[in-house]
């Protein structure tokens, strides 16, 4: 028997008097030679064992401009899907040989970019839950009017012209992985070009290296970066944050201990410096050590070597260190609060990291890196950034840099379930910031840096109830640091 599938307008005469596929010479070119991003005419394929319907649906894809192929079935409709590959599927869900979900299944596992619509004469919440799940475009319950099919189709070329827009920006965006299995950084501004000099300046080389910025701005990023793309990325990466440790355990976690060097001490370690042994150590939050472990710090940097706690014999290492900070390590040195001996032993090659409110052009492109990042994880449909949403985003100054835009953009995602991301559904903090700018520039600037940052605070305990974790976490930073701020602003 024929298999009961054709593109729409072609007939081909078989000894029963059904249509079955043509000449595959006839059909329209492979998807390589007719990228669907490109076209306003997207291909379409048309499922339902019912003649009728099946007529009724092919003209309303007609009318709207697609190219459309249609089929009796779903083990038809596979053959189809074996020849062309198709921008959208229109199924039936009860069927014969093979029912509507069962080729949603097979459709989802093979093509994840096909969009979907089931429409069924039986609509009940199961089906429809049963739908969703497989992540279907939309469920339509025959009888459906003309007007109906004719919206969503509206709305998935929208949404593919929206993509094309976003894809014809690409080329400017700079996102490089760096080494296999690398982090992204993602950006086109000066500032992050010139980070990426160094990184490939670096990558290859055993020196040390200072990492400097705000928190929040990637510093581990760069120091994994640094290591994924050069000579050591087959050797160990070891990170350790440096602060909020006390010098005894820190002096242990570095430099390993013996067996009972110290109570508590049922077995010997070899440290981080012996674990990172032929590859990267990253001492995150390094200036924060404490001025008494300092000088055997500036020991195990200099000469190589590392002597365990409760140890009598030093043992050598071979290790490239990336040492990182948020603070400003002309007043650390200055202060005393740091060895300028270690640091200059540690700062072969410094890399400053600007803070995101001083590259605006990288905001776009990290917001659509995130959101594909959360969108497809999370098995949620597309969405898409309004204009206004864009523009409130790119103007805020994110004092918690990409940590912070990150934590907003998953928070979308997870509080929202709107296709299109609007003003209204972003978070108070930056709504509010966004909206009392006018008056702000109309009145002499704050004081100082620290009564924006204490006000800033305020305003994000006053949201999160007094809860100090969920208030770091809408600033973008550590509890332990919030912790520290509201110390030092009396804010307790």
């Amino acid at each position: 028997m024929a298999s009961g599938f054709s593109p729409s307008g072609s007939s081909f005469p078989t000894p029963d008097g059904l249509r079955s596929s043509p000449p595959l010479d006839l059909l329209t070119p492979p998807r390589a030679a007719r990228p669907c991003v490109r076209s306003e005419a997207l291909a379409v394929l048309v499922v339902d064992d019912d003649p009728h319907v099946r007529q009724f649906s092919v003209d309303a894809v007609r009318l709207e401009g697609h190219e459309v192929w249609e089929a009796q079935d779903g083990l038809a409709a596979c053959e189809v899907l074996d020849r062309v590959p198709m921008d959208i599927l229109l199924t039936d869900l009860h069927m014969p040989r093979m029912d509507g979900l069962t080729l949603v299944r097979r459709v989802r596992e093979q093509s994840p970019a096909t969009d979907i619509i089931v429409f069924t004469a039986f609509g009940s919440i199961d089906s429809a839950v049963a739908c969703m799940k497989l992540g279907i475009r939309d469920y339509l319950t025959k009888p459906y009017e003309l007007h109906q099919l004719q919206a969503v189709l509206e709305g998935i070329r929208t949404s593919r012209r929206q993509r094309a827009l976003n894809a014809a920006h690409a080329p400017a965006e700079t996102a490089r992985c760096l080494g296999s299995g690398g982090p992204e950084l993602v950006g086109r501004s000066r500032g992050l070009r010139q980070v990426l000099e160094l990184i490939d300046q670096v990558k290859d080389r055993t020196c040390n290296v200072f990492i400097q910025g705000e928190s929040g701005t990637g510093k581990e990023l760069v120091a994994r970066a640094i290591h994924n793309a050069g000579a050591l990325r087959k050797g160990p990466f070891v990170a350790v944050n440096c602060a909020g440790l006390a010098p005894s355990v820190l002096e242990a976690q570095l430099f390993g201990h013996e067996r009972g060097a110290f109570t508590g001490a049922t077995a010997s370690s070899p440290g981080l410096f012996r674990a990172a042994d032929g590859g990267t150590l990253f001492l995150d939050e390094v200036t924060e050590i404490d001025c008494a472990l300092q000088p055997k710090l500036l020991r195990a940097v200099q000469e190589r070597e590392v002597l365990p706690v409760g140890g009598t014999q030093a043992l050598p290492v071979s290790v490239r260190i990336v040492a990182a900070t948020n603070r400003d390590l002309v007043e650390a040195v200055a202060s005393g609060a740091f060895r300028e001996d270690l640091f200059y032993r540690l700062c072969v090659v410094p890399i400053l990291i600007p803070p995101l409110r001083e590259r605006p052009e990288d905001i776009p492109d990290l917001i659509a890196h995130f959101m594909r990042r959360f969108g497809p994880a999370d098995g949620q449909p597309e969405r898409v950034l309004s204009p206004a949403a864009r523009e409130f985003l790119t103007a805020y100054p994110w004092p918690g840099n990409i940590r912070e835009l990150q934590n907003v953009v998953e928070r979308i995602f997870v509080t929202s379930r709107a296709s299109r991301i609007d003003v209204e559904h972003l978070p108070a903090t930056i709504r509010c910031r966004r909206a009392v700018a006018p008056e702000v520039t109309a009145l002499p600037p704050v004081a100082s840096y620290a009564d924006a940052e204490r006000k800033l605070i305020e305003q994000a305990l006053l949201e999160a109830g007094g809860n100090k974790s969920r208030a770091a976490r809408m600033l973008g930073i550590e509890r332990q640091r919030l912790t520290r701020k509201l110390r030092k602003f009396g804010l307790n």
